[in-house]
């Protein structure tokens, strides 16, 4: 009986043994306790991580409203032990209260710098005066009443072998640049620093076949490409005072055609000299009636090439600078012409002529005041020529 009763307590355990087994193998390792237990401790430590991520966050929203200026702060008392050492006062910013931005003040920083350089000449004041006052060169002594001589040699730059025996002559002498020419700043520069006066040649057109150069002033052209052709040569150079025409003696007796031109010499502010290669020419007349200073010449010197001729043209200069107070003669870069100019100007001056800038000749015979650009050319009263018209015999013009 007892064995019986040890039999039915070994098969009851073994019973109990499968069914454990049973439910191990019906759940895996999921099953187990242990794993249970470390899931779920996992799962905690997920949730306590989270939850701290977002109290960290708003303490830190909290914090920043709290620095923002203009924000309530919280009153805050701290007790800070005094320094043993002296220290120096504590600047704005850090007497601000804490995350509040202040600005700090340091005017000795502006005191140490350096002033500021001195203005140069590409930094000089605008000039608001015309071109031809600005660049009008002042005549060597101021003339007074004495009668007013100008040369002006034209053609100049076309070509390069007599720019240095030009720069020798009289500083009263006035160069006209030809419009086209190349490579003439270095010449332009010197010869303002001689004290000569700059102008423009601008080629127009002639009589006959003659070629007046590239971008030459013709009739037929529309207003559009006169202006075009024209600023072309203007704005290859600079410092001049204004133009002269370089042959156009079908041209400048147009009276439209010369029309633009005034207009465009009006608007840079610049002069223009009647080379008068043609007795009805309109230049003079359309610059005057555009109100801008104007002149035409009186005597060429060089049609004839040879010493004897070119000093009877000279001589011919001088007395009609006698007769009405200024004379301007007109030139070409001939060596002979140098060598005549080198001889007579010295001579002339000796004679009680001045030898001047044609910009003064021009002041003079319109009755303009002398500005600090050309200083001495002041009117002298019963010598103004206003009316422009020339008298007595003028040797043949050129174009």
């Amino acid at each position: 009986m007892p064995e019986k009763g040890r039999g039915n307590r070994a098969v009851a355990k073994r019973g109990r043994g499968k069914a454990r087994g049973s439910r191990a193998r019906r759940g895996g390792w999921l099953g187990r306790p242990l794993v249970r237990r470390g899931i779920i401790g996992a799962w905690a430590l997920i949730v306590a991580a989270a939850v701290g991520f977002l109290l960290m966050r708003a303490v830190d929203e909290q914090g920043f409203a709290l620095r923002r200026p203009g924000a309530v702060q919280p009153a805050v008392t701290a007790t800070v032990p005094t320094p043993s050492v002296p220290k120096a006062p504590d600047s704005p910013a850090a007497r601000a209260p804490l995350g509040i931005a202040t600005p700090v003040e340091r005017p000795e920083i502006s005191r140490s710098l350096p002033p500021p350089p001195p203005v140069t000449a590409e930094e000089a004041p605008f000039d608001g005066r015309p071109a031809w006052e600005r660049f009008a060169q002042a005549p060597a002594e101021a003339p007074g009443k004495k009668p007013l001589l100008a040369i002006v040699i034209d053609d100049v730059g076309v070509t390069k072998r007599e720019l240095d025996a030009l720069l020798d002559l009289d500083p009263g002498v006035t160069f006209a640049i030809m419009g086209y020419a190349d490579r003439m700043d270095d010449f332009a520069r010197k010869a303002r620093a001689k004290g000569h006066e700059l102008m423009i040649h601008v080629p127009m057109e002639p009589q006959g076949n003659a070629d007046p150069g590239p971008n030459a002033l013709k009739l037929g052209l529309s207003p559009d490409e006169i202006r075009r052709r024209l600023r072309w040569h203007l704005d290859r150079h600079d410092s001049y005072v204004g133009i002269n025409n370089h042959m156009g003696s079908r041209f400048t007796a147009d009276a439209a055609g010369m029309a633009v031109v005034a207009a465009e010499l009006k608007a840079r502010g610049l002069l223009f000299l009647d080379s008068k290669t043609i007795g009805n020419s309109e230049g003079e007349d359309k610059a005057r009636a555009a109100g801008i200073p104007t002149a035409s010449r009186d005597v060429f010197l060089d049609n004839e090439i040879g010493a004897n001729a070119i000093e009877a043209q000279l001589v011919l200069a001088e007395r009609r600078a006698r007769e009405k107070g200024t004379a301007i003669a007109i030139g070409h870069p001939h060596m002979a012409t140098i060598e005549a100019l080198a001889r007579f100007l010295p001579q002339a001056k000796a004679r009680g002529i001045a030898v001047v800038p044609v910009s003064s000749v021009i002041f003079r015979r319109s009755g303009t005041a002398a500005t600090a650009g050309a200083a001495g050319a002041t009117p002298a009263s019963g010598t103004t020529d206003g009316s422009g018209k020339r008298s007595g015999s003028l040797p043949p013009p050129r174009g």
